[in-house]
């Protein structure tokens, strides 16, 4: 029994010393976002123009981001990737060639993913 207690004190000290050379932050258990997804919208410039996607995002790391471009069924309808610095962005991805319908948009980050849904109406 001495023995047990012995090494369960030999273990703490040893949790205890390492803990206190290489501390656990709270954000290696709950990482901060890198990015958080303002708005995802669908604006034309005007008649005979194609229909863009713009979303609106603001980074909190420099990064590389990926939006996706998928079709009600999961089919990847466009795609883009492309680095931007910290701070507030616009990325414009141009949706011409697709038909009405509902699109999920998808940006991601090495660190994160999210996503929208918008319906792209034809007059």
């Amino acid at each position: 029994m001495n023995r047990l207690k012995f090494f369960l004190v030999a273990a703490i000290l040893v949790l205890a010393t390492a803990v206190r050379s290489n501390p656990i932050l709270v954000s290696d258990i709950f990482p901060s976002p890198s990015f958080d997804l303002v708005a995802v919208s669908i604006e034309s410039e005007g008649m005979g123009t194609f229909p863009m996607v713009r979303v609106d995002l603001k980074l909190y790391v420099e990064t590389e981001v990926r939006v996706e471009i998928r079709d009600a069924l999961g089919k990847k309808c466009y795609e883009t990737t492309a680095f931007y610095p910290e701070g507030d962005q616009q990325i414009r991805v141009g949706i011409g060639g697709l038909n009405q319908g509902a699109y999920f948009v998808k940006v991601s980050t090495e660190l994160e993913e999210k996503s929208d849904m918008i319906l792209l109406e034809k007059p």
